[in-house]
């Protein structure tokens, strides 16, 4: 049986004809991703008569073809996903001290809702009587 193995000048060929193909892929990619140009004849009629027209044919940049480029020249600075790590660090308050500040956050709540219920009963000329029965 005949084979890449078996014959080396055969996978020697098979590979230059796979370069070769890959560097025509890639030069129409960014000529693709870059916008390219180049001759071509147009053809019309006119009276019965064929007018062929030498004309530059213009292609804008494809963003697409720039993107998927970059994406696999450059991964590291273009994939599509950016990994964000993070870092958590959890601390366990005993139920005492978690309790204390319970009990501190409800004491200063109750503090600045006085201070605010005076503050716009002072403003409005209102006197505020906390005395209940």
């Amino acid at each position: 049986m005949l084979g890449k193995k078996s014959q080396p000048e055969f996978a020697t060929a098979l590979n230059q004809g796979k370069t070769f193909a890959d560097a025509k892929v890639a030069e129409s990619l960014f000529k693709r991703a870059t916008g390219y140009s180049h001759p071509e004849t147009k053809i019309n009629c006119h009276d019965g008569e064929i007018i062929q027209t030498e004309v530059i044919k213009h292609y804008p940049p494809d963003p697409v073809s720039g993107i998927f480029w970059l994406r696999n020249r450059q991964p590291t600075l273009w994939k599509a996903k950016i990994e964000v790590k993070e870092e958590s660090v959890i601390r366990i308050i005993p139920w005492d001290q978690l309790r204390e500040i319970s009990k501190e956050a409800l004491e200063f709540a109750e503090a600045e809702h006085k201070r605010l219920i005076e503050g716009r009963a002072e403003r409005l000329g209102i006197t505020v009587d906390y005395e209940t029965e």
